[in-house]
């Protein structure tokens, strides 16, 4: 076996090796392309048939039930105006108000239309204070809540009938809640 100008000579036979390994190196090179491309295709295929999400419309203030208008009736002008998620969480709301006492009902009334007009951000950070405040333990929810009192006293005739328990809701103010002041 001689090499002759980088060609092997062989029982008489030249073989042009440099040739024959650059064709197997751009066949290897070629496959793994298809290879890659067909795996990039099915990818995308499989993609493309994934089900897409499916954003359920709320209903339009016609579409709401004659009972529901009534709860929502603060709203009634700004109803086509809210998006979809502010739609289906205050839609949410409707189901607790037949259990509220009248001056709860009244109260959800009077709040609902300035939680409506909070942006996104606000009412994000109005339910983030909400989580704090339920995750500080009892006794400290309730020195915040005696403390609230006592700075906002109710009138008579809104302390009337109110549920003890019922969580109260904050009119969008500038005004720190309670618990994000420091205790004395």
């Amino acid at each position: 076996m001689n090499e002759i100008s980088g060609q092997k000579v062989q029982n008489g036979a030249t073989f042009p090796w440099p040739a024959v390994i650059e064709r197997q190196r751009m066949t290897i090179a070629l496959i793994a392309l298809s290879f890659s491309l067909t795996l990039l295709l099915s990818i995308a295929a499989v993609a493309a048939q994934a089900p897409q999400k499916i954003v359920q419309m709320q209903p339009s203030w016609a579409q709401l039930a004659p009972a529901q208008q009534k709860i929502l009736a603060p709203l009634a002008g700004e109803w086509e105006h809210l998006s979809n998620l502010q739609r289906k969480r205050i839609l949410a709301t409707t189901n607790r108000y037949p259990k509220m006492k009248p001056a709860e009902q009244q109260r959800y009334s009077e709040r609902l239309l300035g939680w409506a007009k909070l942006s996104m951000e606000q009412r994000d950070a109005a339910r983030k204070r909400y989580r704090r405040f339920q995750s500080l333990p009892p006794d400290q929810r309730e020195q915040i809540k005696l403390r609230w009192a006592q700075q906002h006293p109710r009138k008579e005739a809104d302390s009337k009938d109110v549920n003890p328990n019922f969580a109260t809701a904050r009119s969008a103010t500038t005004e720190p809640y309670p618990f994000a002041t420091p205790t004395p």
